[in-house]
């Protein structure tokens, strides 16, 4: 059994194979929105790379460990949704901007918040106390 820790609970069972899924779609995204000019801009094909690789990686904690049946694993629903739109965003963003330094840097930023906020995010949200309200 693989230890619990946020990176064994990242990679074990099915996220593995999911997360090389995300992968490869990832760099198909970027592929037909961009090409991938490697020869030309070497550094923005290493930041895309690594952007496609952690976007994978976060989306791939939202599939549910093995044993645990099919439903997925949000964890928190608001803290859970805005790591996903975050890393999809960051693909997203790699694959329709322009060929810079910038974008890839930015991409790189975005898809490594959303891979560090899922791995830190609580599992279950804490409620809120609230006042309690009595008539008078």
């Amino acid at each position: 059994m693989r230890s619990e820790g946020p990176l064994g609970r990242t990679i074990a069972g099915r996220r593995g194979p999911a997360a090389a899924a995300l992968a490869l779609l990832g760099l198909g995204a970027v592929v037909a929105g961009r090409g991938w000019p490697q020869a030309d801009v070497p550094l923005w094909s290493v930041l895309a790379l690594a952007t496609v690789l952690l976007s994978a990686t976060a989306l791939a904690t939202y599939v549910p460990a093995a044993g645990a049946g099919w439903r997925p694993d949000l964890g928190c629903g608001s803290c859970a949704a805005v790591s996903g739109l975050a890393a999809a965003g960051s693909v997203w963003y790699v694959a329709t901007s322009p060929v810079a330094l910038g974008a890839g840097l930015l991409g790189l930023a975005v898809s490594g918040f959303a891979l560090v906020k899922r791995l830190t995010d609580p599992e279950v949200c804490a409620t809120s106390a609230r006042p309690a309200i009595t008539p008078r």
